[in-house]
């Protein structure tokens, strides 16, 4: 006897129920809101803060892309050397070290560091982007596989809206360093969270 697929809203319910699962998803909403802030406002700040010139926020994208070229193209071999949400972990790392930086040298920072500072985006995405494809595939029986996948589009799309909505609230009330403060706040909390729901679970967060 062949069993009827679970309709749309009954599959989205099953799989948002799944603590790790959803876990998972409130931890990549939250430090996507956070690099989202911090990439929005990022060239704001550098040409209206440190009076950059338009080569060099040009530069500053190309160095983070081609990055994460490199990172796409060795992924499955770092997803083989560990386990996703160690990268998870790593990923979120690098959103709050790159915001971090620009909090830490402010208006007086030398716009060039921006290059440096940008490889960790690039690093960040190349790593995090398989990670969570694993994460979410794992976490899903196989015939609500598709809808999973859809649901964290929704949930990356759900946190590119919210990381211009709350950088822009920070940046119009208190200004691009406390901009890029905050949103490092952000990324910290949600990597606690992560590690803590984790270990809650009474799992190493390696085990699958």
């Amino acid at each position: 006897m062949v069993t009827e697929p679970p309709s749309f809203m009954k599959a989205i319910l099953k799989l948002i129920t799944k603590p790790r699962l959803l876990l998972f998803l409130f931890v990549f909403l939250s430090t996507r809101t956070a690099k989202l802030s911090t990439s929005t406002f990022l060239y704001v700040f550098l040409s209206e803060d440190l009076k950059a010139d338009a080569t060099l926020m040009g530069l500053s994208t190309f160095v983070g892309v081609t990055l994460e070229i490199l990172v796409f193209y060795y992924g499955k071999n770092i997803l083989d050397f560990t386990f996703p949400e160690v990268i998870m972990i790593g990923g979120g790392l690098f959103t709050t070290l790159r915001a971090s930086l620009y909090a830490f040298f402010g208006t007086s920072m030398n716009p060039w560091l921006s290059l440096p500072i940008e490889l960790l985006q690039g690093l960040e995405y190349g790593l995090v982007k398989p990670a969570s494809l694993e994460i979410v595939l794992q976490q899903s029986p196989p015939k609500l596989r598709g809808t999973a996948l859809g649901i964290l589009a929704a949930t990356e799309y759900l946190s590119t809206a919210l990381g211009q909505i709350v950088g822009g609230i920070l940046y119009g009330h208190f200004g691009s360093v406390k901009m890029f403060l905050y949103s490092a706040w952000i990324g910290i909390l949600a990597i606690i969270i992560y590690i803590v729901g984790l270990s809650m679970q009474k799992k190493r967060f390696y085990l699958y």
